[in-house]
This record gives C-alpha cells, structure tokens and sequence, in this order.
C-alpha cells in the first residue's frame, strides 16, 4: 500500500483556523513529537494573539482534578461555551506515552462537539506538565476554542509551572491534606487563584477548608481575598460556585488586558 503523503503546513494552517478538529490532533501531535513540520506552523502562528482563557487545574495525586474538570466542563457546556482540555498524564514507562487515565474520567464528553480532550505524556519533563504545552496552546487557541483547560499530573509543592502558562490557576485539594503547617507551606498553594476542596462530603473536609482559609488570613493584598470553595465533583455540588469565580476572574483579566 502507497504511503499516505503528509498535509502540507499551510494546508494544515488553514484548516486549524476554521476550527478542523482532525487539524487541531494533527498539529498537536507535530508539536508534541516534534516533527519536521511543527517549525513552520508555529512560524505561521507567531504574530497570532491569544484570545481564550487559560484555566489550569493543578493539585495533588489523589484530590479529583480529572473528576473535577468533568463536571467543570458540563458547567461550560450549559452556557453553549466550546471547550478544549489538554490533560497531562504521567508517561508509560514502555511506550513513553500518556497512559490516558485522567481523560477516562471525562469519556462521557467524548460525543460533544464542543468538547475537545487531549492526554499528553510528561515524557519526564518536571513541573506538572509537558515540555511542549504552551506551543499545543497557541493551536487549539488558533483553531478557536472558547476556553482552555489544563490538568497537570499530581503535583507536589514545587511542580508550579502551570503558573507561567494559565490565566488562571485552580488549586484543588482533598479532605486531610495536612496539618495547618504544610497548608502554610510555600509552593503550590501560593500560586492558586481559586482554592478548591474536593470530596468535601468525606471525613476532615471541613478541617481542611478552614485550614486554608486561616492561610489566607495570614497574607497580604490580593492572596487574601482568594476564594476556598467546597465541590463533590461527583454529584456537580460546588460547580455553580466555582464556575462563577471562574467567570469572575476571566471577566477580570479581560478588563485588565
């Protein structure tokens, strides 16, 4: 069997801007593979501005941020908003791809046209995401995606890249996360514009929120003024809320910009 010629990059452009989804995978996969071609599509998009808001889910292994994130994106979905997950798994350590767990979390999703969702391996680069991500978010934002979400793999305190990336950074936590000595420590929870408590129908929920809330007491300026919101991702309790402090901060930075 002949082999099937590769899209040219132009072509390929030209197609992502009207929204191709078959484009948007191709080029997210030039960028991650780094394939002959990702130069000159990304070439194409220098002088492109962003427009969607980047909204990183980060946290501990554990906490929900894949369940999370479903019912997030259900929010989305009821506003007739289109939505483009990237979630970043751990590699296999045979193929040194994305073993895809967090996406199965959101297969219920997987019929909706509105919703893109894309796992992509850490292939061993530190900081909670992949070396590739902001490149695969100057795509899917060119290929015209209202809101763009980020998962990284189960961070620690240091794992805070996602900070220089999204616009806005949710921090989600479970019910027993510490003593109010690790929640004061330095990393992750300081880069958080939303504060989330998942699972807040199990055991300890209630300590943890207030855990974080007397943190927050503690700083100054703008950090103490960061909301803490409860959610039961599985039953979407919360979600109202939390899609609303969203909004909040999206409408912000838009007056900001």
């Amino acid at each position: 069997m002949a082999a099937v010629p590769q899209t040219k990059t132009s072509d390929l452009y030209s197609r992502l801007l009207t929204g191709d989804v078959q484009a948007l995978a191709r080029a997210i996969t030039l960028i991650d593979n780094e394939q002959a071609e990702f130069a000159d599509l990304l070439c194409s998009l220098k002088d492109k501005p962003r427009r969607a808001p980047v909204i990183g889910f980060t946290g501990a292994p554990g906490a929900g941020k894949s369940t999370l994130i479903n019912a997030y994106i259900s929010a989305c979905r009821r506003t007739g908003r289109s939505i483009a997950v990237v979630s970043v798994d751990p590699s296999s350590p045979v193929t040194g791809g994305a073993i895809l767990g967090d996406r199965l979390r959101m297969t219920e999703h997987i019929n909706d046209a509105g919703v893109y969702i894309r796992s992509i391996a850490t292939r061993g680069h530190l900081g909670g995401l992949c070396r590739s991500i902001e490149m695969i978010v100057r795509v899917i934002d060119a290929a015209g995606w209202d809101l763009i979400v980020l998962e990284t793999v189960g961070t620690g305190q240091s794992e805070i890249e996602v900070a220089s990336i999204a616009d806005i950074k949710i921090v989600v936590n479970a019910p027993g996360m510490g003593d109010a000595i690790q929640a004061m420590k330095a990393g992750v929870l300081e880069i958080a514009n939303i504060l989330v408590v998942n699972k807040a129908d199990l055991p300890h929920a209630g300590q943890t929120t207030r855990e974080l809330r007397a943190m927050q007491k503690l700083r100054s300026g703008s950090a103490a003024d960061i909301a803490v919101i409860e959610t039961v991702a599985t039953d979407q309790s919360g979600i109202t809320e939390l899609s609303a402090a969203i909004d909040r901060l999206v409408a912000c930075n838009d007056q900001t910009n």
